[in-house]
């Protein structure tokens, strides 16, 4: 059952990692201060996503509960209070645009103009993350379920969206504006955007998930938020490891930067299998908890470790 989950899931990450690769190489053809502000935000952009997690991931254990309970009519609370949560989310993060300078200056980045095109791309990636907050948390209803192929076919699409768009964006092709590094913030929010769409769409038409519009229980939002929570600020940590890493090297030179924030790229790919596999057990895990099977439990968590 690991397997079941856990395979579809460390594709959708392979996938997802094509998002950062593709923005660095059309970014590449603009110009080293264009492809070292990219890279700088490398760590932003991996907090970033850890921040919209939060949500994603205490919706993910409560619908793995409820599916195992076969209580089928309460994941559509969840996911409403989930929506709240990404909500708010997106708040917080748009908050957050005007102090943006503090990142950068905290990385030590010397060049004016690097340090320009930063501001701009950091900027339109919190404007942008909407689509992140969101199609998070749907995408986690999906994994609560422990059906992961649909979602697989989504991701396929929004990475393509993401291939296609970054460029026009980028340079500015036809009626496209263009945007410079900015641009591949935009294309890739523009495709998780389009995710959103697609995985509610799934969600209500073949999974059948009825969404109550109203307003959300706080208290079963605050418990989303306090099992996510933990989970995502110990990501955040270790990014901020590289954040302070990133200082001392640029201290040394500034092109140390750009080679660790592609560095960090390709370490994302071995860390998305992991991931995915710790995925497929929070789902299997949670689900013969909500049938209250604690040793069927017991033995689908050693089972992953097994396989780790």
């Amino acid at each position: 059952a690991i397997w079941y989950v856990g395979g579809p899931t460390t594709v959708i990450g392979l996938l997802r990692s094509m998002f950062p690769l593709t923005d660095t190489f059309w970014v590449g053809k603009l110009g080293i201060d264009d492809l070292s502000a990219l890279c700088s935000n490398a760590f932003a952009g991996w907090m970033l996503y850890l921040v919209c997690a939060i949500v994603g991931y205490g919706v993910h254990s409560k619908v793995s509960a409820r599916v195992g309970a076969k209580d089928y009519k309460a994941i559509g609370a969840v996911l409403r209070d989930g929506l709240y949560g990404a909500l708010f989310t997106y708040f917080a993060l748009l908050a957050l645009v005007p102090h943006t300078t503090l990142y950068t200056k905290t990385l030590g980045i010397a060049s004016a103009a690097t340090f320009a095109v930063a501001q701009q791309h950091l900027q339109a990636s919190l404007i942008g993350s909407i689509g992140v907050c969101f199609s998070n948390v749907l995408e986690a209803t999906l994994r609560g379920f422990g059906s992961m192929k649909p979602a697989l076919w989504v991701t396929l699409l929004m990475v393509a969206c993401n291939v296609v768009l970054d460029p026009l964006f980028i340079f500015g092709v036809g009626p496209f504006p263009e945007l410079g590094v900015a641009g591949a913030a935009v294309g890739t929010s523009i495709a998780n955007c389009v995710g959103i769409v697609l995985y509610y769409r799934m969600l209500v038409k073949d999974f059948k998930v009825q969404v109550p519009w109203t307003r959300p229980n706080w208290k079963a939002l605050k418990d989303i938020v306090m099992v996510g929570g933990p989970v995502a600020v110990a990501g955040i940590v270790f990014a901020m490891v590289y954040v302070g890493m990133g200082r001392t090297l640029n201290s040394v030179d500034p092109l140390a930067i750009t080679a660790m924030g592609l560095g960090q790229q390709f370490e994302n790919i071995p860390f998305t299998v992991t991931e995915a596999f710790r995925i497929g057990a929070s789902t299997i895990v949670g689900q013969w908890m909500g049938a209250r099977n604690a040793t069927r439990a017991r033995d689908a968590g050693w089972s992953a470790i097994r396989i780790a």
